[in-house]
C-alpha cells in the first residue's frame, strides 16, 4: 500500500482518500489544489510513499523546484519497495520534465548531467519538447518539439487549452561545431521560416543550432 506498519488504519484511510483526491484534481490540471490534498495526505500518513512522490511531480509542473527535491529525497530514502518503484519510472515521468533540467534531480532520478551530454541528445532528451506547453496556463507562450531525424515543429498556445493551440510552422534543424566570439552571445534556437520571428533560442557556448534553409524560400 506504500506505507509502513505503526500508522494508525484510520490515518492510513484517510491519507488514501486524500491522495485520490489529489488525483482527481491534478486530471482537472489543478495543481496547486492537488498539491494541497498530497500534502494533507502526508500529514494523515507520512510514510504513504505515493503522496510524496504526486507532491513533487505537482512541484514540478507548478516550478517548485526546491520541494520537488525534498520529495524525491524522501522517496530515495524509503525503503518502501513502492518509492523504489516509482523512483524508477521517474526519469521518464512527463509530469517531472520542468524539474528534470535540475542538477540535484537528475542526480536523483539518475540522468546523466547536462554538461556530459552532446547539445542534440539534450535537446532529444524524453520527448524532445521545449517551452511552456498548455499546462502552463499563462499568457500566450510557444513550445518547440525537435524530433530525431533533424525535424522540428512550432505551436503556440493560449490560456491552457489544449484547443486553442496552433501550428506555427516546421522544418528541419542540425547541429553544427562553433565557437561563440562572445561568451554572452545566445545561440540561435529556431527561428519562423516564415516572417523571419524568433521562436525560441539556447544559451550554448561552444555549439550552435541553426534552422536548415528550406528550398524555394528565403
Amino acid at each position: 500500500m506504500g506505507r509502513s506498519a505503526g500508522v494508525a488504519e484510520a490515518d492510513a484511510k484517510q491519507a488514501l482518500k486524500l491522495n485520490t483526491q489529489g488525483m482527481q484534481k491534478y486530471a482537472k490540471k489543478k495543481y496547486s489544489d492537488a498539491a494541497d490534498l498530497f500534502k494533507q495526505a502526508i500529514a494523515a500518513d507520512a510514510t504513504l510513499a505515493y503522496a510524496h512522490y504526486n507532491l513533487a511531480s505537482m512541484a514540478s509542473l507548478t516550478e517548485d523546484f526546491p520541494l520537488v527535491i525534498t520529495e524525491l529525497e524522501w522517496c530515495k530514502k524509503s525503503a518502501d519497495p513502492v518509492a523504489a518503484k516509482l523512483m524508477a519510472k521517474a526519469k521518464a515521468d512527463k509530469d517531472l520534465e520542468r524539474a528534470l533540467m535540475h542538477p540535484r534531480v537528475r542526480e536523483l532520478v539518475g540522468l546523466p548531467a547536462l554538461d556530459t551530454m552532446s547539445l542534440d541528445a539534450v535537446l532529444l532528451e524524453r520527448t524532445g519538447i521545449w517551452g511552456d506547453g498548455p499546462d502552463a496556463c499563462g499568457p500566450d507562450n510557444i513550445t518547440v518539439t525537435f524530433k530525431k531525424g533533424g525535424k522540428f515543429s512550432v505551436v503556440g498556445f493560449w490560456a491552457c487549452n489544449d484547443g486553442n493551440s496552433k501550428k506555427f510552422d516546421a522544418g528541419t534543424w542540425l547541429v553544427k561545431d562553433g565557437i561563440d566570439e562572445d561568451d554572452d552571445q545566445e545561440a540561435e534556437g529556431v527561428r519562423r521560416e516564415r516572417g523571419h520571428r524568433e521562436a525560441g533560442s539556447l544559451r550554448r557556448q561552444r555549439r550552435q543550432i541553426r534552422p536548415v534553409p528550406h528550398p524555394g524560400r528565403g
